[in-house]
């Protein structure tokens, strides 16, 4: 890797960003950390008060015909045993446990762990349980679920004494702890924390407030969760101390920090800085808790750009959402987050995070199921009809265009990148007919894997789009860095169609054109420039299809391939996929090989 494209990939990052790095490594590196947060003692519960009788009536009554969950889930896939609090060193992905030792959490490093990916230990750690809990306890009206979530909380502490282990190595798993706790206040209706809970809160802030210049200098979620706990706790501790010196100073910092991080990181078309969709699912679910807790401690309301920030936020992942199923494209990293699920619906359901976005932002109603009636009595909010979306949408500013007809739609992802990519998905294509996603992408599956993994699920290989001379169309610099961020040439979302065309870091050129209408789709890909071969890839729904020629068969469904030249070949392989952080499945994939200078139609049609 060249000095020089290293040098321009961290311009690109920013200097400032670059220098958070360097300061909080060398903090790390001196053991600042270790000496400012000492490890404390465990803390004993209870942390949550039973409400009075007649205050849970009248909380049970929101939950008429509300569903509860048998179990707790993470990752969207793995169910918790609710019987005994879990082992929290427990991976649930690689199935082994780390040791239990004194560690500071600064002197952990943060891939050699020996059980494989961290996140599987994390996971069952940003308390998205607690939420169960607390659900049980309020529709059954049996103190049991309350005093088995006190007695969780209070085994986590045990446990995990602040500052010591894995579980206190990031400060945005931290913050989503008292983002959870916080929602259970919310839903309870208590205001003021109990003595022990204070200390809890107050450990986390602690761990939280030092490393938020690092947190920003991401900028992806890491910023706005961290944020958005800060002024939460801060907020909820002044409940039990209003003088509190620190809690005011948390609240603050936590709101300025928190408006920063949105007016910066959601564009202006409502596009989020990490180009994923369930990334942008939990910014928006973290921004939906802050309003909702800012409402029930009546604080003053964020500023108008803020909202506006919000707002197009939600429109954005509405617009990418299918409307039959709640589900969407597998678009930019997945690691499988779902936090503040106060619906209980599946993972791959993104409507009730939008329905409650646009119930609080617009005080307007997108779905009429799917949790939403469930998301409006709970918190008692009603809106009315939102407009329908219009059959063409541009987002400029995150490089996405997406055309809609009768029973299909379909996203076309354009290389523009203010911020850092994290997936060679330039001029990815995925298409959606009936609620079945057709065309698709791969996801992340996890982010500590073998080499290969890493690079197929981030790589080209991930997607519908062509890879010139089996080369990638930016440079890696890093494990979740690429250098030579593309550039487009042309991008243009008309009524029926999409044009958008790029030049990679060694000259190849792909130009992509697609036309949806109420029969066919038809995607033309004209390539050029330096390179002597290319392949074209469709990871397709797992389908039976069928070969006939140069076209597939699949029920109602034909996909097929003319070319300007000779194809080279044209098969039907086995690929992968990744819906769920943590699994692959395989799925089928056509890959067309061509030669240089040569466009290549590809016309899905059906009944």
């Amino acid at each position: 890797m060249s000095l020089l494209l290293k040098i321009d990939t961290y311009r690109r990052l920013g200097l400032l960003n670059i220098a958070q790095v360097a300061w909080y490594t060398f903090r790390l590196k001196l053991g600042l950390f270790r000496k400012s947060l000492s490890i404390q003692s465990s803390i004993n519960g209870p942390f949550f008060e039973p409400v009075t009788e007649d205050k849970l009536k009248c909380l049970s009554s929101r939950y008429t015909g509300f569903k509860l969950l048998d179990a707790p889930q993470l990752f969207g896939w793995v169910d918790m045993d609710v019987k005994a609090p879990p082992n929290w060193l427990h991976s649930v992905l690689s199935g082994k446990s780390l040791q239990k030792d004194n560690k500071h959490w600064s002197d952990i490093s943060d891939f050699d762990s020996g059980i494989g990916d961290i996140k599987g230990v994390w996971e069952a750690s940003r308390f998205s349980w607690a939420i169960f809990f607390v659900q049980h306890y309020i529709k059954e009206q049996e103190l049991c679920s309350l005093n088995n979530l006190n007695q969780w909380i209070q085994d986590w502490s045990l446990h995990n004494p602040a500052n010591q282990g894995a579980n206190w190595k990031c400060a945005q798993e931290a913050s989503l702890r008292i983002l959870h706790l916080a929602a259970c206040a919310l839903l309870l209706e208590q205001k003021k924390p109990s003595e022990n809970l204070v200390r809890f809160i107050t450990e986390h802030m602690q761990r939280i407030f030092p490393t938020l210049g690092y947190a920003k200098a991401q900028d992806n979620n890491h910023g706005t969760s961290e944020a958005a706990a800060l002024f939460i706790g801060g907020s909820w501790l002044l409940q039990a101390d209003v003088n509190s010196v620190e809690a005011k100073k948390w609240q603050s910092y936590g709101r300025r920090y928190l408006s920063e991080r949105v007016n910066k990181l959601i564009m202006p078309d409502g596009s989020f800085s990490q180009y994923s969709a369930t990334y942008h699912r939990l910014m928006l679910d973290t921004l939906n808790l802050v309003e909702l807790y800012r409402m029930f401690l009546a604080l003053p309301a964020f500023t108008e750009s803020y909202l506006c920030r919000v707002r197009q936020a939600a429109f954005w992942l509405r617009a990418i959402t299918d409307t039959r199923t709640g589900d969407a494209p597998n678009l930019g990293a997945n690691d499988g987050a779902h936090i503040l699920n106060f619906s209980n619906m599946p993972y791959r359901d993104f409507r009730p995070t939008i329905e409650l976005a646009y119930q609080l932002f617009n005080h307007r109603s997108v779905f009429s199921e799917a949790g939403s009636a469930s998301i409006m009595k709970l918190f008692t909010l009603q809106g009315s009809p939102a407009e329908l979306l219009e059959p063409a949408t541009q987002f400029s500013d995150g490089g996405y265009g997406i055309l809609r007809s009768e029973n299909s739609w379909c996203l076309l992802r354009a290389p523009v990148f203010r911020f850092r990519p994290g997936q060679a998905d330039c001029l990815h294509l995925d298409f959606w007919h009936l609620g079945e996603n057709i065309l698709r992408d791969a996801g992340s599956y996890s982010y500590n894997t073998e080499q290969k993994w890493l690079s197929y699920f981030s790589g080209v290989e991930g997607h519908n789009t062509v890879q010139f001379d089996h080369r990638q169309p930016m440079p890696k610099v890093s494990r979740f860095l690429y250098g030579k961020w593309l550039k487009y040439r042309v991008f243009d979302v008309q009524q029926q169609s999409i044009q958008v065309e790029y030049v990679d870091w060694k000259n190849a050129i792909h130009a992509r054109e697609i036309e949806l209408t109420d029969k066919q789709l038809i995607i033309k890909d004209t390539l050029s420039g330096q390179f002597e071969q290319a392949c074209l890839r469709w990871r397709l729904a797992d389908l039976a299809w069928q070969v006939q020629g140069h076209s597939l068969l699949a029920e109602q469904l034909q996909l097929s391939i003319s070319s300007s030249e000779n194809l080279i070949s044209f098969t039907l392989a086995q690929g992968f996929e990744s819906r769920y952080y943590g699994q692959k499945t395989p799925i089928p994939v056509l890959e067309v090989l061509v030669a240089n200078n040569t466009q290549i139609t590809t016309i899905i049609s059906w009944n």
